[in-house]
C-alpha cells in the first residue's frame, strides 16, 4: 500500500479512512477465497450479513514494514448490512500479521465491553490468531501475551 496509505491516514476523516481499510480488506478476502479456495462470489456477498438481530464485526490488519508500523481496523454492520461503527488505528512497530490481527481483536473486544454491547459476532480471517485465542496452551511470547 505504500506511502499513499499513510498520507490518507493523515488527510482523510476517521470514518472515510476506516471504510477504505475495510473495503480493501473485503476485496483482499474475496480475492484470497477465489485464488486459494476456488470460491467466486458477486460483490454483494463480500461482506456477509449477520443473521437475526445481531451485529457483525469484521476485523482486519495490515503490516507496513517499510514504515515500521502496522494497522488494524474493524467495521460493524447490522443484519441489513448498514454500517453502524468503524474504527482504524495504526501503531509503530515491526510485528507479525497474527500479532496485528490479535491487537485488532483485543481493541474491538474492549470497545464492545466499554459500550456494553452484546449479541455480536466478531469475525477475523486470521486462522492462526483465532486458533491461539481458542487454545488452552500458553505461548511464551508477545503474541501469546496478546491472545491470553
Amino acid at each position: 500500500m505504500g506511502s499513499w496509505f499513510m498520507d490518507a491516514a493523515v488527510r482523510w476523516s476517521d470514518e472515510d479512512f476506516s471504510l477504505a481499510i475495510m473495503l480493501r480488506w473485503a476485496i483482499w478476502q474475496a480475492l484470497n477465497n477465489q485464488v486459494w479456495k476456488g470460491i467466486s462470489r458477486p460483490t454483494r456477498y463480500i461482506l456477509a450479513l449477520a443473521k437475526g438481530n445481531k451485529i457483525k464485526i469484521n476485523v482486519g490488519a495490515a503490516i507496513f514494514e517499510s514504515q515500521n508500523c502496522y494497522g488494524f481496523g474493524w467495521v460493524a454492520r447490522n443484519n441489513e448490512g448498514r454500517l453502524l461503527w468503524a474504527r482504524a488505528r495504526s501503531k509503530r512497530g515491526n510485528v507479525s500479521a497474527e500479532f496485528a490481527e490479535a491487537v485488532g481483536l483485543k481493541e474491538v473486544l474492549s470497545w464492545l465491553k466499554d459500550n456494553k454491547l452484546s449479541n455480536v459476532i466478531v469475525e477475523s480471517d486470521s486462522l492462526v490468531t483465532i486458533q491461539a485465542i481458542r487454545s488452552s496452551i500458553s505461548f511464551n511470547s508477545v503474541f501469546g501475551f496478546c491472545v491470553t
